[in-house]
């Protein structure tokens, strides 16, 4: 009969075990999430100087650019490169075939990608830029097949656990767009064209160096498969429909306001969207980090208390810094931007409140992705941009940027009920099992 002190070590070990990978991912977490706030505040001063200098047209000139760079690369990744996390945790002994597999596509869809998004905008240039320059565009355009490679070789590299490396360039990204946007006034004025060159040139270096980081760290054999590449785009395109939709729910307000009120106020408006993004901050990192750990996992069960777990710990975190971030934003945009910004004081108001739902819901749906992706990803955003949609084409007419803000509001809140149920049902989590901290968790 076995001893009392064997039988005991037997039950401590898989606790032990739970206890390191919990710390793993805290450090993990901890790690990453400075890198990216770092990354944000830099990108968001950059932002704040573009602002001051070259007023709300200019800034609303760029984040038109950036969104429609941004709608460009997802839509043309089909949702492969969700693919690389899931498969290099479930498949460790396909590395070479999933990595030579992502190499071929970042760079054939790269260039198809920046190639539609031209023949789109030169087909309907009122509809995509309304009065920036088509000329602009074209110094942009070179952005697309480097931010499409770079969406891959960051994948890969969380999928192959090199964490601190996929937050790298994000790192280096704020810092240079700060620096190189207060040296392009000083040196050329207030003038776009340089900025946008910038832009392009922080791209390219990030895709010099993840492409050099990747050979260094994983010298794979080059052996694409058409087999594994069918299950990749299998199960990227549950992704990315889900994927594409979300990005037309957060970023279609740019775009509508931009048609119906003008690069002006669409700066405002912009201005509004950038000081939401403290919420999402912490929980963009955790949730991809959720996603890695979710597709490693064995146990399902062990899945479900991981996020359970981390939800209950992000809501309370979340809810303090909606309510402090509504309390100071009037103060907060006139001391970061200036008077004449005041109008996003009230948008971001209007915004806080779903925006913090989505962080939440962020982590349902990467838990969700590391199982398979279900359906439920595609349908939450769909009903949500439907709703977003039908809502904006009135409300930015007739309300301005705030109703932008409020039937954003409304869309997200749609969604976080639709995937939390959807969560509950399918896991038998009670949503008071979910989203209440209890005293154990602070242990």
């Amino acid at each position: 009969m076995p001893s009392r002190s064997r039988r005991s070590a037997r039950h401590r070990r898989p606790n032990l075990a739970g206890r390191m990978k919990r710390s793993r991912f805290v450090r993990q977490t901890a790690v990453t999430s400075v890198m990216r706030v770092t990354s944000a505040l830099t990108s968001m001063a950059a932002g704040i100087v573009v602002a001051r200098e070259l007023g709300a047209a200019g800034r609303g000139t760029l984040s038109v650019l950036v969104a429609l760079g941004t709608v460009a690369v997802l839509f043309g990744s089909f949702g492969i490169h969700y693919s690389g996390i899931y498969f290099l945790g479930r498949l460790p002994d396909e590395i070479d075939r999933i990595l030579s597999n992502m190499v071929v596509v970042s760079a054939v869809g790269g260039l198809l990608t920046a190639g539609v998004l031209t023949a789109c905008v030169v087909g309907a240039h009122g509809v995509f830029l309304g009065a920036i320059s088509f000329r602009l565009f074209l110094l942009f355009i070179a952005v697309v097949p480097c931010s499409y490679f770079n969406e891959f070789a960051q994948r890969a590299l969380m999928g192959l656990g090199r964490t601190t490396a996929y937050v790298v360039p994000d790192l280096f990204e704020g810092p240079v767009l700060l620096t190189g946007t207060v040296a392009s006034i000083v040196v050329f004025g207030p003038r776009l064209v340089p900025l946008v060159l910038l832009r392009v040139v922080v791209e390219v270096s990030q895709a010099v160096f993840l492409g050099a980081y990747l050979m260094h760290v994983r010298r794979f054999r080059f052996l694409p498969s058409f087999a594994l590449l069918r299950r990749q785009v299998a199960y990227g395109l549950r992704n990315y429909a889900g994927s594409l939709l979300w990005l037309f729910l957060l970023r279609s307000d740019l775009v509508l306001c931009n048609h119906f009120l003008g690069r002006a106020k669409t700066g405002v408006y912009s201005v509004s969207a950038s000081l939401v993004m403290p919420l999402n901050l912490l929980v963009a990192t955790m949730s991809v980090l959720l996603f890695q750990r979710t597709s490693s996992e064995a146990s399902r069960e062990a899945r479900i208390a991981n996020t359970n777990r981390l939800v209950r710990m992000v809501v309370p975190l979340v809810v303090a810094t909606a309510a402090v971030l509504a309390v100071v934003s009037h103060p907060l945009v006139r001391l970061l931007y200036g008077s004449a910004y005041s109008a996003a004081a009230p948008a971001l108001v209007w915004l806080i409140p779903g925006v913090a739902l989505v962080t939440i819901e962020t982590l349902l749906a990467s838990f969700l992705a590391g199982e398979g992706s279900p359906l439920v990803l595609v349908w939450a955003p769909l009903a949500g941009l439907v709703v977003n949609l039908g809502a904006n084409l009135y409300a930015i007419p007739h309300f301005g940027i705030d109703g932008a803000a409020v039937t954003s509001t409304i869309g997200y809140a749609l969604v976080f009920v639709v995937v939390t149920v959807y969560y509950c049902v399918s896991t038998g989590t009670s949503p008071r099992r979910l989203l209440v901290l209890k005293r154990a968790d602070l242990r």
